[in-house]
């Protein structure tokens, strides 16, 4: 028996091995269904969903169930446990050298190409790869954010079209988080055919409690709300809809990238002055130089610090600038020492000499983890609860593969973030529209946590119920909710993460 995973993960694949029995499938809740199979909680599975937001293959949160890995296979026979292998390694593509010496890297290096050459080639490239997913005997719709890759896959599908394209948008109550209005502009420009809904309060607290029927581990992107609003609102007029995820690992898009970009260039030109600002007194400085709003400001100046002194890797830099609990508050949290973070990152740690520059490692780690365990994991789920089909343009691997051969300032210029998709998108789009501040498509979260979700945090994270499992200290769970009604705004994430993990235990554990 041979199962594959997909190269950039969008599909999932679970599998189940106890030496004499193996179960296999495309979700969670379908292997459970055998009465042979036990729910012990997998505490590693757990902290790492504490310390990102997701359960990353091959990790499950139950003991013994296991996730294919994107790019992936899994070889059985009668007489032997499962053999894992990999034959699509989006790691490889960024590094010069392969970390296997009798394999070639997959990616070559471009050398000597200017930013307009690469635009064209790249322009065709996206156009290939965008008109194939439009082939379908079923109607085709287009979810449009009005960020840069919605906006560049509506632009040159519509461009190629005969009639005009369905769009189909989510907008919210809160103007600070309501991008709809961007994505109408960019629709009216285009000539599409669009369609839009706003997210109000009371829907989110109807699908809330859906989320670990949908999901079945642990959840905590909060965007899987309007993700299955959009899949909802595209249904009933198309049964395939075409996404843009992938484009900020591609393209160097996320916030992160340019901050941490920063900070690491810090470190190495100037280490004596990265020592300085690491401590305490000069923190501020920091603040000025990685942008105002920026939040674990002292976490970043002690990798910071440890960066100029060579004593942090990239890996461990990376992942704990991108994390949502810290290392040693999962710990206290769970109630014991988390040995698993450092096994996590040690495939990356071992071949981060391989990459050319710290931005490459970053949009290779991000692909291969935040992408293929989050972003695809929202997507999917919530497409297919509605039956609808989703497809992903931009995860044609013939685009990574392109890209990593580039050189990251293609990317990243000038504090410019997906400067190449840019140069394409200003053809067929004002600049206005196009260079506007990223928001990212997420929810008023701090607002209905203290307002519309309130009841729903203190009636499954009280002290009487956190007790009763036994799984977290009531004392972190209980510190870090006064934390956040007492005005930290910056603990919402945790918050959702407890709270996302108790309506998940509630439906999985409890009434097993």
């Amino acid at each position: 028996l041979l199962l594959f995973r997909d190269r950039a993960g969008v599909k999932p694949l679970y599998y189940y091995f106890d030496g004499g029995r193996f179960i296999f499938a495309s979700e969670l809740k379908a292997i459970l269904r055998h009465p042979g199979v036990a729910r012990d909680l997998d505490y590693d599975a757990l902290a790492l969903y504490f310390k990102y937001g997701y359960v990353p293959a091959p990790y499950s949160i139950l003991k013994k169930i296991r996730k294919l890995e994107a790019g992936q296979y899994l070889a059985l026979n009668h007489r032997d446990s499962p053999r894992l292998g990999r034959y699509w390694n989006v790691l490889d593509l960024f590094a010069p050298n392969s970390s296997d010496p009798g394999k070639e890297r997959m990616g070559a290096a471009r050398t000597g190409i200017t930013e307009d050459q690469a635009a064209v080639e790249l322009e065709s490239i996206l156009t290939d790869s965008f008109q194939l997913r439009l082939v379908s005997d079923v109607p085709v719709g287009v979810f449009l954010s009005g960020g840069v890759d919605s906006s560049i896959v509506t632009a040159l599908l519509q461009k190629e079209a005969t009639a005009p394209i369905k769009t189909f948008t989510i907008g919210f109550e809160d103007h600070s988080y309501n991008e709809a209005g961007e994505a109408k502009k960019i629709a009216d420009h285009l000539g599409t055919d669009h369609h839009e809904l706003t997210c109000t309060s009371d829907m989110a607290k109807e699908i809330l409690p859906r989320i670990p029927d949908l999901y079945d581990e642990p959840f905590g992107d909060a965007s899987a709300i309007p993700t299955y609003l959009v899949s909802n609102l595209a249904r009933p007029q198309v049964k395939v809809a075409l996404s843009a995820d992938g484009g900020d690992e591609t393209f160097a898009g996320y916030r992160h990238h340019d901050k941490l970009n920063r900070i690491y260039e810090m470190s190495t030109r100037h280490p004596l002055l990265s020592r300085l600002i690491a401590t305490r007194a000069a923190r501020p400085i920091l603040k000025k130089i990685i942008g105002k709003k920026v939040i674990y400001v002292d976490l970043w100046a002690e990798k910071l610090g440890q960066l100029a002194r060579r004593e942090c890797s990239w890996a461990r830099f990376f992942f704990d600038g991108t994390r949502i609990w810290p290392e040693d508050r999962v710990a206290a949290l769970l109630g014991h020492p988390a040995r698993v973070f450092s096994d996590f990152i040690q495939p990356f740690e071992a071949g981060e000499s391989r990459y050319p520059d710290f931005l490459s490692f970053a949009r290779a780690a991000d692909y291969r983890m935040y992408l293929a365990n989050d972003i695809l994991t929202k997507v999917d789920r919530a497409t297919m609860s509605v039956g609808l089909e989703g497809r992903d343009p931009l995860l044609d691997h013939h685009i990574i593969e392109y890209t990593s051969s580039l050189p990251s300032e293609y990317f990243l210029k000038n504090g410019k973030s997906k400067y190449l998709l840019r140069k394409i998108l200003y053809k067929y789009l004002p600049r206005e529209y196009v260079d506007r501040p990223k928001r990212g498509f997420s929810i008023p979260l701090k607002r209905w946590l203290r307002d519309d979700f309130k009841q729903f945090v203190f009636d499954y994270l009280n002290e009487a119920r956190i007790k009763q499992s036994g799984i977290m200290e009531w004392k972190i769970v209980e510190r870090e909710l006064n934390g956040f009604y007492g005005g930290r705004d910056i603990l919402a994430g945790r918050i959702w993460l407890l709270l996302e993990f108790e309506l998940w235990r509630e439906r999985w554990l409890r009434q097993a």
